[in-house]
């Protein structure tokens, strides 16, 4: 008997080129695939677990500097320190500690500082050079660029966001570039030809951008410098409608699995809270979510695991290869996807902090740097009010049971009838007045010294300040003006230049040389930051200029031995406005001066006689008011026999008379003063007169020299010509 082949399960029939799979085959591929997912699932959870873990150690190692950065904006605000957020403020007495009077002395010096640091960071300072091999006009068409992308994406706003947490908090922050959809609407004028009226258009463009970022909800690895930094993490508090409305890009359906678990803001909530305390405020953070973004360097497995490695299976065992960008927030990847700008291994943010602190990347602001004065400015300010409170009335003290008061009030705000109950003691015994010294001015030199100590700390009051160079014109010391204040300046700059001008500009040009489709302005360029070589140099050179000519000015001797036209001229070249433009050339300023000179100003010879007039006027009023005075003496001269009145009165008559006598005196020199005025206006007038005529004279007689000689010339050269044309020579 014939068996039939049993049908093995690894069986395939061939049809028309294709392989079949029996339904074991297919399960088994679907098992190996679902094991496949698991497993990926699996190493995506224990991933985020590590960014979970790394986020909450960035998030506790940052704690103290966010406390700082609390305190300063404290002292911006005028507020006192608190040396522990969690820690309840007593309050003793009723008395309300924050409201009492206090200068803001740290608020408008830091502002002013605010102020300097986005006037030098403003209109793009920084130039393109191009490399051997790239063209001058390939770095221009660069530059003009990543101008247009900067302004269309608002960086300048980001800029001045980044100078103000930079003064208040001690630390700015850019980030980019980022791909941004830039919507730019412009207007399209009608087409006759084919009829289509004028109308607006919008076009959508994808820009590498930079944005500010907030100096809060930012948590990098905790090294000395941004550039050192091998990850960050960046939190976005976000409302479910936030998250729901996460545009291209982000997983829809991570994004409704999140918005199904209840927010869970973590370590970060712990942050916010100790934030508030300090404060003293809430911050509504209920039913938000933490949408992070992390941006750092993975290994090998986790990019293949993300989607993002397309390596060969031989450089399995190879070092971290690229900088990712993941958004996640909880259990759940938003978007993940590599760096904007290819083999860049750096962060994207970009950490402004002049003022650097010690072993970390954020930096100290101004108000702490000018803490200790205030606090002093602000003792001495309370002491000198204090006491003038105190001082300025009489302090009344009186036995309980010996004074009884009219209204039945202690309160003394005027005058007061009080009685003495007591009549067997004497008055002092039942009430006495004290009165306590006023040291107010003693209180407010101490004030005066905490604010200069305040300015020298700051250095607001060195270039702030229009009369620094007045206090020392000597030249050594108007050059250890000059050194002072630029010192704080060149670390601004310095900091502007390494920090975020360099490398953010290097990364948008890398990004255009790998995105934008525009092949001419594409090559190898460096960039050269301007803050500290052109703009903070050229301010200097504007301030050492202002100062060496008051010094140079202000000395007659000094004075004699300079050109002062060049000088108003080299200042007017260092302000950034045709102000050259405005000056007149030395020929038509001796000209005008000399117009002056010829024309009476009748406006001022009036002006001097008025003055004139009137002294002589007020002189006659006074003479005529010791005559009356004196004539009414006469009118009640003493009767009797009373030898000391009549002594005193003859004189009391002795003294107005000779005090008229004065005044007469002085009537006739006002008198005198009076017409000399007159007359010599009138001499002016004539004096001026006669000079306008003799130069119309001498002017009128070098035209008719100049048109003779011309004259002359003319018939000179025709006659010359006229004799070769004679003679055949020189045609």
């Amino acid at each position: 008997m014939m068996t039939e082949p049993m049908e093995s399960p690894q069986l395939a029939v061939v049809v028309t080129g294709e392989i079949a799979l029996s339904p074991v085959d297919l399960e088994a591929m679907a098992q190996a695939a679902e094991a496949a997912e698991l497993e990926r699932i699996g190493k995506l959870r224990a991933l985020l677990i590590r960014l979970c873990a790394k986020r909450d150690q960035a998030i506790c190692a940052k704690r103290d500097i966010e406390c700082a950065m609390a305190n300063s904006l404290r002292l911006y605000y005028g507020m006192s320190r608190l040396m522990e957020a969690t820690k309840a403020q007593p309050v003793s007495g009723g008395v309300d500690s924050e409201r009492t009077l206090k200068p803001g002395l740290l608020r408008a010096r830091t502002d002013r500082w605010e102020a300097r640091i986005v006037d030098m960071l403003s209109a793009n300072p920084w130039e393109l050079e191009p490399e051997p091999g790239t063209t001058q006009q390939q770095a221009d068409g660069m530059k003009a660029t990543i101008v247009d992308q900067l302004s269309l994406c608002r960086s300048e706003r980001g800029m001045r966001r980044m100078a103000q947490d930079a003064a208040r908090l001690g630390t700015g922050l850019m980030m980019g570039p980022l791909n941004k959809n830039v919507t730019r609407r412009h207007y399209m004028p009608p087409d006759p030809m084919t009829g289509t009226p004028g109308r607006m258009v919008s076009e959508n463009r994808v820009l590498p951008g930079l944005m500010d970022a907030d100096p809060w909800m930012f948590y990098p690895d905790p090294v000395d410098k941004a550039e050192r930094a091998e990850f960050a993490f960046y939190a976005h508090i976000m409302s479910p409608l936030e998250v729901r409305m996460l545009g291209d890009g982000f997983d829809q359906t991570q994004i409704a699995e999140l918005l199904n678990t209840e927010p869970d803001l973590g370590e970060l909530a712990t942050n916010i809270a100790r934030r508030n305390g300090i404060f003293n405020r809430g911050e509504l953070t209920t039913g938000k979510y933490a949408i992070w973004r992390y941006t750092g360097t993975l290994e090998r497995d986790d990019l293949e695991v993300l989607g993002l490695c397309g390596c060969e299976e031989s450089d399995k065992d190879m070092p971290p290869i690229a900088m990712a960008d993941i958004w996640f927030s909880q259990d759940f990847v938003l978007r993940s996807k590599l760096s904007e700008v290819p083999d860049d291994t750096r962060i994207p943010y970009y950490v402004f902090a002049p003022f650097a602190r010690d072993d970390s990347m954020f930096g100290v602001s101004l108000p702490e740097l000018g803490e200790g004065s205030q606090r002093a400015a602000e003792a001495a300010w309370t002491s000198a009010l204090h006491n003038q409170s105190v001082s300025s009335g009489p302090i009344f003290l009186w036995r309980s049971g010996k004074i009884k008061f009219s209204d039945g009030q202690a309160n003394i705000r005027g005058p007061k009838m009080l009685e003495v109950t007591d009549n067997d003691k004497p008055l002092n015994d039942c009430f006495a007045v004290e009165t306590i010294p006023n040291v107010t001015e003693q209180a407010l030199n101490i004030f005066d010294r905490a604010l200069a100590n305040m300015d020298e700390e700051l250095n607001t009051s060195m270039w702030a300040s229009p009369d620094g160079a007045g206090e020392a014109p000597t030249a050594s010391g108007m050059a250890m003006i000059l050194n002072a204040k630029s010192i704080l300046q060149v670390r601004v700059a310095c900091s502007a230049d390494d920090e975020v001008i360099t490398p953010s500009i290097e990364r948008m040009v890398w990004w255009n040389c790998e995105n934008n489709p525009d092949d001419s302005i594409k090559g190898n360029f460096i960039v050269r930051p301007s803050v500290q070589s052109q703009r903070l140099v050229k301010d200097v050179q504007v301030q050492q200029s202002q100062s060496f000519a008051s010094m140079v000015l202000a000395d007659p001797a000094m004075r004699a031995r300079v050109d002062e036209g060049k000088i108003l001229r080299t200042l007017a070249d260092l302000v950034d406005a045709p102000v050259s433009e405005w000056i007149l050339p030395d020929e038509e300023y001796q000209a005008k001066m000399e117009q002056q000179a010829q024309q009476p100003n009748p406006a001022m010879a009036d002006a001097e006689y008025k003055m004139a007039r009137a002294e002589t006027e007020r002189v006659k009023a006074e003479v005529e008011k010791l005559k009356a005075q004196r004539e009414l003496a006469q009118s009640q001269q003493p009767t009797g026999d009373n030898s000391e009145a009549m002594a005193n009165y003859q004189l009391k008559v002795r003294e107005l008379e000779q005090n008229e006598q004065d005044m007469q005196l002085r009537l006739r020199i006002a008198q005198m003063r009076e017409e000399s005025t007159r007359l010599i206006a009138a001499v002016r007038s004539e004096e001026n007169r006669i000079k306008a005529s003799e130069l119309a004279q001498d002017r009128r007689e070098a035209r008719n020299a100049r048109l003779t000689e011309t004259g002359m010339k003319i018939e000179r050269d025709a006659q010359e010509m006229a004799l070769k044309r004679q003679s055949g020579s020189g045609i």
